[in-house]
């Protein structure tokens, strides 16, 4: 994957600036999930014979991920 995917998708989100009645951010919303969507659907694309080995070596990170999700819904859920 080259370097330029990421940086269009990092970059060009921020760059919009219209404002949309009645949300201000749709348009930046709407790029970034289009831009990180094909960085995603390049990504894998690319990467499909290392991807059990890309799990095992991000396994931390994802564990780390997933207990601030676990956070975030329980303190919605309780109200804290």
């Amino acid at each position: 994957m080259t370097a330029l995917a990421f940086w269009v998708a990092a970059l060009v989100p921020g760059l919009v600036a219209l404002n949309l009645p009645p949300s201000a951010t749709i348009v930046n919303q709407l790029a970034a999930w289009a831009a990180w969507g094909m960085v995603a659907t390049y990504g894998a694309r690319s990467a499909q014979a290392a991807w059990p080995a890309a799990v095992r070596q991000t396994a931390p990170l994802h564990g780390a991920l997933l207990l601030v999700v676990l956070a975030a819904v329980a303190s919605s859920a309780l109200g804290a």
